[in-house]
């Protein structure tokens, strides 16, 4: 599929007849081509990086033909490449397919992202290239692939042998101790793709999971990822591509088979589990978080091929970034503080754009490029909230794409409290007018952004708690019990809020407020016993007899 432009077909027949650089090809603007021979190339325009660009203004001139050695030195190999693959006649790199700088063209080109990517027959990452300068190909160190051996006397080590079966004699029981063994670097994968440079770019991830084959041109090795393997040039590389310790590597490649073949498969020798498409989500979610977008406007488009995948999987409706299904526990990602372990200070990496691209309840919201968004659905809960509309208006008619407005109607117990700091640059909140549990801090607190919302800490400013879901859940015999509450402030209009954090409460740090006992009827806490004065507080209706405030959420 074609979805603005690519090489002629035929041109790249051309090329394969002569390795000649001084070749030209045209660029066809033809919106009506489907299911071509694709082969998708990733740029990387950095501050190093000098980029050729498809404009309205050069249009002429890429149809007569664009000389290969005037593009940058990566869209120079990924031509050639190309041009040496039987069958494939296409080439689409999107800087020179989709017209820069034309926002319409642009609106219109990635809603269909995912079909560009999903019917691509190759896709070509320069993994290792800090720009688009830099090339696919590099000097290889053979070393790297050779198998390295080793000895190891396993004596001692439990499980690894039967002493009943060893011999008696004592050169013999040596000789039978040594094991051959193969030394591997199980990081290696994760070093070189995941880690690569161009797989902190936030638009990648999508076309690296929707894409059906994607060849790595990394430092030192080229690897390669398909629906159903993926590897390294080195023997062993392939081996121990999926297996490594550090959970980092397989956790990626679970997100590429959960997209590409609907499950998440977590290579477990021990068993194999499937995961639900909103866990799929995310995961996809955790990953992205962390990537690097250069427009904030992106970031909800640079997602929207995956998430039309997950909606055509679920038949649930897309809300900023969530999902209308268990859309309460959704609601509950957070931002992690980081830790320096130097000066034993916490810090909170996430900005904010200057301008709206994400209600504040969506995790779009903030920038945490680096460190990501922590974001799970909840099992085993209880809800204490009641979503009764939800409203998002979309800048265009892709349901995926830059969103305008969007609003929660829902209902709640608010709790107003006062936010504090503490030390080490963490944070804590009181509650107020609730009687003996005013005295007691609760010190379990991420903010989303707390340079935004300096003026809500140590202040006047009005703060709420909405208290959201309970969960319980056994980790050995212990038993774990949270209630997960959002931080709230005041919008600019009565009974409209804003998000600014997430706290959870335990009943071994927050006993007065999680203190057990009957609440309408059903097990409840302290912090939801219905007070007189709860009428007094923000909201657009009252329920007297549950308490409980309706509100809006932008």
């Amino acid at each position: 599929m074609c979805s603005s432009a690519a090489v002629a077909e035929g041109v790249l027949e051309q090329l394969k007849a002569s390795n000649a650089r001084n070749k030209t090809f045209p660029l066809v603007y033809d919106r009506t081509a489907v299911k071509v021979h694709l082969i998708e190339t990733e740029p990387w325009f950095g501050t190093k990086g000098k980029g050729a660009g498809y404009s309205g203004g050069n249009k002429h001139d890429f149809a007569l033909g664009i000389p290969v050695n005037d593009l940058p030195k990566t869209f120079q190999d990924a031509v050639y490449f190309a041009a040496s693959l039987e069958e494939v006649g296409y080439i689409w790199i999107d800087s020179l397919c989709i017209i820069q700088h034309d926002t319409q063209d642009w609106l219109q080109q990635s809603a269909v992202m995912d079909r560009v990517y999903g019917e691509t027959f190759l896709n070509l990452s320069a993994t290792a290239s800090l720009n688009s300068n830099g090339g696919l190909f590099r000097n290889g160190d053979f070393e790297q692939l050779e198998e390295t051996e080793i000895s190891l006397n396993i004596e001692g080590l439990p499980q690894a042998y039967e002493k009943k079966d060893l011999p008696t004699c004592l050169l013999e029981r040596k000789r039978q101790l040594l094991r051959c063994c193969m030394v591997v670097d199980v990081s290696f994968w994760a070093n070189e793709v995941d880690k690569g440079p161009v797989n902190t770019r936030g638009w990648v991830l999508q076309e690296r999971l929707l894409s059906p084959r994607v060849l790595h041109f990394c430092w030192h090795q080229i690897g390669w990822e398909c629906s159903c393997s993926g590897g390294m040039e080195g023997p062993i590389a392939n081996e121990i591509h999926h297996k490594s310790s550090a959970g980092h590597q397989s956790r990626y490649h679970s997100i590429i088979e959960g997209i590409r073949q609907k499950t998440i498969d977590t290579h477990s020798d021990a068993n194999t589990i499937t995961y639900s498409p909103l866990n799929l989500w995310a995961a996809i979610v955790r990953t992205y978080s962390k990537t690097a977008i250069s427009h904030p406007q992106d970031k909800l488009v640079a997602l929207s091929g995956l998430a039309r995948i997950i909606a055509e999987e679920t038949k649930c409706g897309y809300v900023a970034g969530l999902w209308r299904t268990d859309f309460e526990s959704q609601l509950l990602w957070f931002v992690e503080p980081a830790f320096n372990q130097s000066d034993r200070i916490f810090s909170n990496p996430a900005t904010i754009p200057d301008n709206y691209y994400a209600p504040s309840f969506s995790w779009a919201a903030i920038d945490v490029t680096g460190h990501g968004i922590t974001y799970t659905t909840i099992a085993n809960r209880s809800l204490f909230i009641r979503v009764e509309d939800i409203a998002v208006e979309t800048l265009t008619n892709n349901e995926f794409g830059l969103v305008s407005e969007a609003r929660i109607m829902m209902w709640g117990k608010l709790r107003e409290a006062r936010l504090v700091s503490r030390p080490s640059n963490r944070f804590g909140w009181y509650l107020m007018d609730r009687d003996d549990l005013d005295a007691e801090l609760h010190t379990n607190v991420y903010l989303d952004c707390p340079q935004r919302d300096l003026d809500c800490i140590d202040t006047h400013t009005r703060v709420f708690v909405l208290p959201v879901v309970s969960e319980v859940g056994n980790v050995g015999t212990s038993r774990n019990e949270y209630l997960l509450c959002l931080i709230l402030r005041l919008d600019r209009k009565d009974a409209t809020f804003r998000r600014i954090g997430m706290t959870k409460l335990s009943p071994h740090a927050d006993r007065k407020a999680m203190k057990s006992l009957l609440v309408d009827g059903r097990a409840g806490y302290k912090i939801l016993e219905v007070l007189s004065s709860d009428a007094m507080l923000p909201h657009d209706v009252y329920d007297r007899k549950t308490g409980m405030h309706r509100l809006f959420l932008v």
